[in-house]
């Protein structure tokens, strides 16, 4: 963040309580709270509009370390102690206890060697000069943990170098020793048992001590997502889970929290493990209650630009043009670099939400057309008629084409005198391409294959399993 900039904007900033807070001692919580943050530079940088601005929060992060480097400990630690007990939060319900953390246990931007070695140089001075802080403590753990994450790079086990394992076993190790000695302090954090799981991985715990681990944490602090977000990280088959463990452990969490704040972790949760990849779909999480997730955190925390463009990622990844569409709208041009990458992937999102939403509209209310006639003892008899019908052409294709197992979901609107209007299917392989084509021949022909529909604008959806049609059945 341009500091001179920030100095610009001072005038219209009014202190808030984020800079207010107590001593930590007990002979100074008897005094009056004093301000933590001196600087309006600081101040600015820390105070930043989150609902108006994606920025926000990266700068919040930015202003963090510029303390540090000026070796503000003072400061940190009160401003620390503050967060930590008011549990204040970004608008969109993001900690700021947390996003300090980040801030304080990483150099910005691509930190080389050197600035590695400054870094540890400043939070050991930190710690030497008040042992008693445990945000020193966790500082100091997570900068060893993101030192040797970063040392052994991002590629796959394979193409670490054996100087980089030792790199992350020595870091790991002295993360852990760092964790244990902050036990004995006085205060606790609820970002201690998330530093703890940053470094599990390395120590081959066995899964009931991880999940302990993780009971504590939520026994500690409940409300402090992060630590599901972590213990779910290493759920994945990446990481050594068993396929659907990531599913079943999130859905098994939310449920047990209940209603919105149990979606609101089911979303916090979710946004950090969907990446838009090819791994997604091994994740097979939930799309309705992460959008619950989504509204309810909203509903409670507000609005975000950042949970805006998570969501907005998070719908490209699924396919819903129709909920991105309405998010792109309401980001603008407040898009995030760190979500997004550059403005020409961003731009591209948005103009396929923009193209593809006013379809998806249309395949919806089909689809709530087809469900409302189905819900009748009039619609389901007319649905196995046609079903029936259908399977004798996928009969005929399978005998024409060779066995498949794909499956497929379509949605066929029949007219009063029972023709083909309109079709919308999904998936792709050789039998679906030839049942397509059959159903385009006969609405060329103008033929009428079926029964006359039981009213106007009728439509039938059945999905369809080339392995066993006595399975075919409607969603």
């Amino acid at each position: 963040m341009n500091h001179s900039v920030s100095m610009l904007r001072i005038a219209l900033v009014v202190v808030p309580l984020v800079v207010i807070c107590a001593f930590a001692s007990a002979e100074e919580q008897k005094a009056k709270p004093k301000t933590c943050v001196t600087s309006p530079d600081d101040v600015a940088g820390l105070n930043e509009a989150a609902s108006t601005n994606v920025n926000a929060i990266r700068d919040f992060k930015i202003t963090a370390h510029h303390m540090l480097e000026q070796e503000k400990f003072g400061q940190l630690d009160c401003l620390a102690n503050s967060l930590r007990t008011s549990k204040e939060r970004f608008p969109g319900g993001l900690w700021k206890l947390h996003s300090l953390y980040i801030g304080l246990s990483t150099p910005p931007l691509h930190p080389t060697a050197q600035d590695w070695a400054k870094h540890m140089a400043l939070v050991n001075a930190w710690v030497a000069r008040n042992p008693r802080s445990i945000t020193a403590r966790i500082v100091l753990a997570e900068s060893y943990n993101n030192y040797g994450a970063d040392a052994r790079g991002t590629g796959f086990a394979d193409t670490v170098s054996a100087s980089g394992w030792k790199m992350l076993a020595e870091s790991s190790h002295k993360a852990k020793n760092v964790l244990d000695q902050a036990t004995k302090l006085p205060k606790k954090c609820p970002e201690w048992y998330y530093a703890m799981q940053l470094v599990v991985p390395d120590l081959d715990w066995e899964p009931a001590r991880r999940r302990a681990l993780l009971d504590e944490a939520i026994k500690f602090e409940p409300g402090y997502f992060y630590n599901y977000r972590i213990f779910a990280r290493y759920t994945q088959t990446q990481w050594g889970g068993e396929p659907g463990e990531t599913k079943k452990f999130l859905q098994e969490e939310a449920d047990k929290i209940g209603g919105e704040d149990g979606d609101i972790v089911y979303f916090q949760v979710a946004n950090e493990l969907i990446c838009g990849c090819g791994s997604d779909s091994d994740l097979n999480l939930s799309w309705p209650r992460i959008k619950s997730g989504f509204a309810a955190t909203e509903k409670k925390y507000g609005t975000s630009m950042e949970n805006l463009n998570l969501m907005a990622s998070m719908a490209r990844a699924f396919n819903d043009a129709v909920l991105a569409n309405k998010l792109f709208q309401r980001i603008g041009e407040q898009w995030s670099e760190a979500k997004w990458g550059s403005s020409a992937y961003y731009d591209g999102a948005r103009q396929w939400a923009k193209a593809m939403a006013p379809i998806q509209e249309k395949q919806q209310a089909v689809e709530e057309s087809a469900a409302a006639a189905e819900a009748t003892p009039e619609g389901m008899r007319y649905k196995a008629v046609v079903v029936e019908k259908f399977h004798e052409w996928a009969q005929a294709c399978l005998d024409e084409m060779g066995s498949d197992s794909y499956k497929s979901e379509w949605i066929v609107q029949i007219s009063p005198e029972g023709r083909v209007e309109h079709m919308f299917h999904q998936g792709s392989s050789v039998i679906m391409n030839c049942l397509g084509q059959k159903l385009a021949d006969i609405h060329t022909k103008n033929e009428a294959p079926f029964p006359p529909a039981p009213k106007p604008d009728y439509w039938v959806r059945f999905d369809f399993d080339p392995a066993d049609f006595s399975r075919t059945a409607a969603k």
